[in-house]
């Protein structure tokens, strides 16, 4: 995965802290752009510049999320007064007049406000709201990285190429720190994004935990098929020919 920092972001750092931007800016893992490259499905491109170089916050780079965002984190772990918990899986999140309370594997947390940036598949979202995902309306990213591509003369600039075979989706180049190239497309999929979920029906007088579960699953199986999310259900749904309805187990994780 990749994050494009380009003139906003850049922006946004100086308004945080402009010592923070300046700090950023003395980090390896990025690469320097000024320009992107709209390729239209007709081959004609389009290129929008948009460095200012009298502007230090017009400044703009690729970097890869686990460079960038490691940055963001080990700026956020010398602050004293926040207090980091790591490898906990959310379990489940409630709110009342006073608090949101959030289970966790490890443990319980209270607190004024809860806020959710695990994505997509947020889990937050699913507990506390009503919206779900328009699955019709589903983006899917598939990219590669590449090594060592010689003459090429764009290094500064990201391309976006919308071919008549991908629409709406597009086809992109990054280029990447120590002569990386970010390579995919992005693509409509009403499949991808799915994640692996599970209803449990008890027997009668046993209590098992949610962990002990996916401990079983990841032991027996692989890790790719261990649930994110396991519900406990006093019955499963079937129809009258005793077949299960599976799109209302679906419905349940939505």
């Amino acid at each position: 995965m990749w994050r494009c920092l380009e003139w906003r972001c850049q922006k946004q750092l100086h308004r945080i802290d402009v010592d923070l931007a300046l700090r950023f800016n003395d980090v390896a893992e990025k690469h320097p752009l000024s320009t992107i490259r709209f390729v239209a499905p007709n081959d004609v491109p389009l290129d929008i510049d948009f460095l200012n170089p009298s502007d230090p916050e017009s400044a703009a780079y690729v970097s890869k999320r686990i460079d960038f965002d490691n940055f963001l984190f080990e700026e956020v772990q010398n602050l004293t007064t926040v207090k980091i918990f790591q490898n906990y899986k959310v379990l489940d999140v409630q709110t009342n007049s006073e608090s949101a309370i959030v289970t966790t594997d490890k443990g319980v947390f209270n607190g004024k406000v809860v806020l959710g940036a695990d994505g997509a598949q947020s889990i937050v979202n699913k507990k506390l709201t009503s919206t779900k995902i328009d699955r019709k309306h589903y983006m899917a990213g598939v990219r590669q990285y590449y090594e060592g591509v010689d003459n090429y003369q764009t290094s500064a600039t990201i391309e976006l190429h919308f071919q008549k075979e991908l629409l709406p989706g597009y086809f992109w180049i990054f280029p990447l720190p120590n002569n990386q190239w970010n390579v995919g497309l992005g693509i409509p999929s009403d499949e991808w994004g799915e994640s692996v979920v599970a209803v449990v029906v008890l027997a009668p007088g046993v209590d098992v935990h949610i962990a002990d579960l996916q401990a079983m699953v990841r032991d027996k199986l692989r890790s790719s098929r261990v649930p994110e999310q396991i519900l406990f259900e006093k019955e499963l749904p079937y129809n009258e020919m005793g077949k299960l309805i599976r799109r209302q187990i679906k419905a349940l994780f939505l």
